[in-house]
């Protein structure tokens, strides 16, 4: 799932972006426990490392994404494409 959502990340605002002219954001949240998610034998130990090290000393929840989505999507982000916006409570700082 890394390597997918790591290309989709990094070639999704160049190809989507030059074709139709418009931005093209990532939200990248970390381990969230979804349907899909339940389904990784290591999603527990990685939540945990996580609460353990991230800044915030907890994980992101579903609904941690609304905020900065509406943003992206306002006019307050009207000059801003290909980004990738860490909503993962500071963990990808930590270099781990």
């Amino acid at each position: 799932m890394g390597v997918a959502k790591a290309s989709l990340e990094k070639a999704g605002s160049g190809h989507l972006g030059l074709k139709r002219e418009s931005a093209v954001h990532c939200i990248s949240a970390g381990p969230v426990n979804t349907l899909a998610a339940r389904g990784h034998w290591r999603l527990q130990l990685h939540a945990e490392a996580i609460e353990a090290h991230a800044p915030l000393k907890r994980n992101v929840l579903p609904k941690n994404w609304a905020p900065p989505s509406l943003f992206l999507a306002s006019d307050g982000a009207a000059a801003i494409t290909g980004q990738v916006l860490y909503v993962d409570c500071g963990y990808q700082i930590m270099g781990m």
